[in-house]
């Protein structure tokens, strides 16, 4: 993921072993883990030009992010469903974040 000014850049690698390589903007998928089973969640974080606050509470809480400076963060979902993400420090927007098998 790659904080912006004013966006969130999501990049997807792989996912269960399959290469994907793709981008979106301000949208977040997580695969939520099967039959009650949690599934670990790592998401590398950066910023690309200012200092950003990535904050999903079902994730484990807020992440301060320094240009320059890649964070780690990793959780687990056992869960569907969709939460909000919040940039509480710049700007008050939201943006989606969903899990599905």
């Amino acid at each position: 993921m790659v904080g912006h000014q004013w966006w969130w850049e999501y990049r997807y690698d792989h996912y269960d072993g399959k290469a994907l390589d793709f981008i979106a903007a301000n949208e977040l998928h997580v695969p939520a883990g099967a039959n009650g089973v949690a599934r670990p969640v790592y998401l590398k974080l950066q910023s690309a030009d200012v200092c950003h606050s990535f904050w999903v509470p079902r994730l484990g809480g807020k992440t301060d992010l320094i240009p320059a400076t890649p964070m780690i963060c990793g959780s687990k979902r056992t869960s569907r469903g969709c939460t909000s993400a919040s940039v509480p420090n710049i700007v008050a927007r939201n943006t989606p974040t969903c899990s599905s098998a």
